[in-house]
């Protein structure tokens, strides 16, 4: 096997948003082949491998319907490349019995298929495609390459090694500029990346003096040697090239629900189910009860309300939800950039833009706002309520209380504003939500068994016919977007075709803005969203004697008469009594001290995750959290249930990546034929030089100065 020594291409299917969840194990499985294509354009690049091992002793372990995954692939040789792509759990299916396939034709990017399966009579596949027809494909064939493959890793679960070359052998069919081929190997390993290479240039004079210097890149070391004196080694920290070729950066939720993304101190069993021993201090269960210890915000978690808030949390974020805004001012030599607003235009959807309402997202128009999902924009009373949708409708039931169940639709109601840097910090994301309430309950308490529409809402057996109608026991406030159907089930739109917009991810789920609740809504609750993939903290104040003074979050407060009725809607949002101008309402307070079912919560802390180096233009696994306020509804059932006003948290797992880069397009004709290359602007390490780069090479070069693309 040809220049098969030193190049590893490395696949590998894992949950990018499981920060803090290791695999249980890795398996090897005999490989079958591995191909890379570069035909010279980067929308026409091609990645496939495959394995099958008969016999195979080997189990999956893990479900990536319920986690999602990440596919990463590294090719190493004359050229390196390593990159890493999301996978979604919307993307995720079972294939029959023994195993799951993955498709991006609801969730996108350049990862086009995957599989894993055991067939019944022991043999294991694995299967995987990519294409850079559906998204930045940045792998090209190394030239010469020596050995790969890929790696599967499910969530919670086991990876599982796929190798071609090296210890595992196989036969290299074809290894030049265009293609890489590497089929039938004979053993089995799991690969990995090649060190990162080291240029050396020596100089001699006409004295005995020798100068050994070696060029500096990211992680690199530079070692100085001078005769006659010591050698001085310095290992310079790593960089990241700058993303200015990019002009959008897109944020996609991913399935959370484990993982720490920060406190609420001190700990205290919660109000919602330890009943008499609410309130007690705690650092585990144990002192709840039957109840729930409150002392962490779980990461992919929503969080809102006082001490004595009676809805379980948290909240379930949706996952595949979309969020794009746009790159400006972006500083070649700092990696430094602002964030602005997309609208419907820029992004091709009102499901993912950052626009407030107008012409960039839009209006309510006869009770309906201008854009929405496939069946009608949402019911509408002002233009407020129709910006561009922030999320999947997002259910909120409440077991203790069903009839209290809430489906909220949210939306921007200011331009997105922020900054962030090319290594992937998120300094600050300004995104103001409106978050539309109805108050539901259980919206379908009996379904259909069966029939032309199972699963669909129904009041008797001649709704079914010839299916039967059941009841069902769980709650579901919002809608259903049938995934087997694809019909709405239960709200305004049921019985009309839909999309899933997220997972199947808990009984309330998947949702779709082309189902929609029923009117009327309770109103909008204006929610300061501003989101970071650092820390931030947000503490309470003692402000005096009466009811829910006691522990009052920074802003949270709602100004309130000697009884405790608070002004608005809209809420007198405040932090102190100073605060309270109006007459009749001089009290700042929450409606019970505390926070998030803690009554003896007094400070939260949200921690973040940046995404890393994001000038590959792929996906990175990142967490942003808010700490905000949630103002009070005005329905008294609403509010003392979901104990509003108080304070509110979320941390969104999920991966974001730079797109849309600004491209140009080269054609070269020479007597071996016409060579078409796509260009970006140069993304190398500062100082910045000039010209453009194929996608998927390194930019070099001094500043002002003709680039280097290697």
């Amino acid at each position: 096997m040809t220049h098969l020594a030193r190049v590893a291409v490395v696949t590998a299917l894992a949950f990018p948003f499981s920060t803090g969840i290791g695999h249980a194990a890795s398996q090897t499985i005999l490989g079958s082949k591995f191909l890379v294509k570069d035909p010279g354009v980067a929308t026409k690049r091609k990645v496939t491998g495959s394995a099958k091992e008969s016999g195979s002793p080997n189990t999956i372990v893990g479900n990536p319907t319920t986690g999602g995954a990440s596919l990463r692939v590294i090719a190493n040789g004359g050229t390196d490349s390593d990159q890493t792509f999301a996978l979604p759990a919307g993307g995720w299916s079972a294939s029959g019995s023994t195993g799951y396939k993955y498709s991006n034709k609801t969730t996108g990017g350049a990862a086009k298929k995957a599989s894993i399966k055991r067939t019944p009579s022991g043999t294991f596949l694995i299967k995987m495609s990519l294409s850079g027809k559906d998204g930045p494909l940045a792998v090209v064939p190394p030239n010469p390459g020596d050995d790969g493959g890929f790696i599967l890793t499910i969530t919670g679960g086991d990876s599982y090694c796929v190798a071609f070359g090296g210890a595992a052998g196989g036969t290299e069919k074809k290894d030049d500029a265009k293609t890489w081929m590497v089929i039938r190997p004979t053993g089995e390993a799991c690969p990995s990346a090649a060190p990162p290479p080291t240029t050396t240039s020596t100089t001699a004079t006409v004295t005995t003096s020798t100068s050994t210097s070696t060029s500096t890149i990211a992680g690199s070391t530079t070692t100085s040697t001078t005769a006659g004196t010591t050698t001085t080694t310095t290992t310079l920290p790593g960089s990241c090239p700058n993303c200015c070729a990019f002009t959008k950066l897109r944020f996609t939720t991913t399935v959370g629900g484990t993982g720490d993304c920060g406190d609420i101190s001190p700990g205290g069993c919660a109000a919602f189910d330890s009943g008499a021993n609410a309130g007690t201090a705690c650092s585990t269960n144990a002192p709840c009860g039957a109840g729930t210890c409150i002392k962490d915000i779980t990461c992919g978690g929503l969080y809102f309300g006082g001490g004595n808030d009676g809805v379980p949390l948290p909240a379930t974020v949706p996952d595949m939800g979309r969020s794009v805004t746009s790159v400006q001012n972006c500083n070649p030599l700092t990696g430094a950039y602002d964030l602005g607003a997309t609208t419907a235009t820029d992004t091709g959807s009102i499901l993912d833009c950052t626009s407030a309402p107008g012409a960039g997202s839009g209006t309510c128009v006869a009770g309906n706002c201008s854009a929405g999902g496939a069946n009608g924009g949402h019911f509408c009373t002002t233009n407020a309520q129709c910006g561009c949708l922030f999320g999947a409708p997002l259910p909120i039931p409440n077991p203790n209380s069903a009839s209290t169940s809430t489906c909220v639709i949210n939306s921007v109601s200011t331009d997105a504003a922020g900054s962030g840097t090319c290594s992937g910090d998120l300094s600050n994301l300004d995104l103001p939500l409106n978050s539309e309430i109805y108050l539901v309950g259980d919206g379908l308490p009996k379904r259909c068994s069966g029939g032309p529409n199972p699963g669909g809402n129904c009041l008797n057996n001649s709704n079914c016919s010839p299916g039967t109608c059941v009841n069902d026991p769980d709650i579901q406030p919002c809608p259903i977007c049938n995934p087997t159907t694809h019909l709405c089930n239960g709200g305004f739109d049921d019985g009309s075709p839909c999309t899933p917009e997220t997972g199947n991810i808990g009984p309330a789920f998947p949702t779709s803005h082309d189902c929609r609740p029923n009117p009327p809504s309770l109103g909008g609750l204006a929610i300061g969203f501003k989101l970071s993939s650092g820390t931030q903290t947000k503490g309470s104040a003692n402000l005096g004697a009466g009811s829910g003074q006691q522990a009052v979050f920074q802003g949270c407060g709602g100004c309130a008469s000697a009884a405790g009725a608070f002004e608005g809607p809209p809420t007198h949002q405040c932090s102190s009594n100073a605060e309270c101008t109006t007459a009749n309402f001089p009290n700042c307070q929450q409606r019970t001290n505390g926070a998030f079912s803690n009554p003896i919560a007094t400070s939260l802390t949200a921690n973040g995750s940046p995404a890393g180096c994001q000038a590959d233009g792929a996906a990175h696994a990142s967490t942003l959290v808010s700490l905000f306020c949630v103002p009070h509804t005005g329905n008294v059932l609403v509010d003392v249930s979901a104990d509003l006003p108080g304070p509110g948290a979320v941390a969104l797992v999920g991966v974001a990546q730079m797109t849309d880069a600004v491209a140009t397009t080269t054609t070269t004709t020479s007597p071996g034929g016409t060579t078409t290359t796509t260009l970006i602007p140069c993304s190398g390490i500062a100082p910045a030089c000039t010209g453009s780069c194929p996608i998927g090479m390194t930019c070099g070069g001094a500043t002002a100065s003709p680039c280097t693309c290697s």
